[in-house]
């Protein structure tokens, strides 16, 4: 296979210019957006104490699944 690049390397020259110009063709047709749309994960909780204040809530459920999620 070498001995075919050896004896012709006008052909092998054309060749790798048709690979980079194929490849810089690619490149500048690609799809890229400077700032590309994100979509942030989130964790969504409900919790129920029947009976209990806003300070119970806050202290027995709020305060352990805050410390849990981080």
């Amino acid at each position: 296979m070498t001995e075919f690049f050896v004896r012709r390397a006008d052909d092998h020259n054309l060749m790798i210019a048709a690979i980079a110009g194929f490849g810089i063709l690619c490149y500048f047709s690609l799809p890229v957006s400077n700032l590309p749309e994100v979509e942030y994960p989130t964790i969504r909780v409900s919790a129920d104490l029947p009976g209990a204040n806003p300070d119970v809530m806050a202290s027995s459920v709020a305060t352990p699944l805050e410390s849990e999620f981080r």
